[in-house]
């Protein structure tokens, strides 16, 4: 993965990066039994996430179709399940190129998803501490 400090991403990137209408149905899901439960699901995601970025920019890098189909299908899920839509679109679109081994331009493509990821992950650090 590139060296984008998540600082480095505009006010506005962070601000559309999350559907803030998944993010509180997480924060209700957990309720009062577990007030952490969000916290908790955003720590995960942010610890694996940066390895699938990585296998991701190497399938591209290396016009490995197979590999980046299975990298990014399992980063869509996750993005998605944590309301980064925006990320999990960019990862549907890889997967795609990758199934159907399309791999002009996932280059450029694994380069947007580092730039996409640096913005979910502000945002998450962002929702996960109010």
């Amino acid at each position: 993965m590139n060296d984008q400090n998540p600082s480095d991403t505009s006010t506005e990137d962070v601000g559309t990066a999350l559907d803030m209408s998944v993010v509180a149905s997480l924060k209700e899901l957990g309720g009062e039994d577990d007030p952490g439960l969000f916290t908790d699901l955003v720590e995960t995601f942010l610890a694996d996430t940066p390895q699938r970025v990585r296998a991701i920019e190497t399938a591209a890098r290396d016009a490995d179709a197979e590999g980046l189909m299975k990298a990014a299908h399992g980063l869509k899920s996750s993005a998605a399940n944590l309301g980064a839509a925006r990320l999990s679109a960019l990862c549907r679109e890889l997967e795609k190129a990758g199934r159907g081994g399309a791999l002009e331009g996932v280059d450029r493509m694994a380069a947007r998803l580092v730039k996409e990821y640096a913005a979910a992950e502000k945002a998450l650090r962002q929702a996960s501490a109010t």
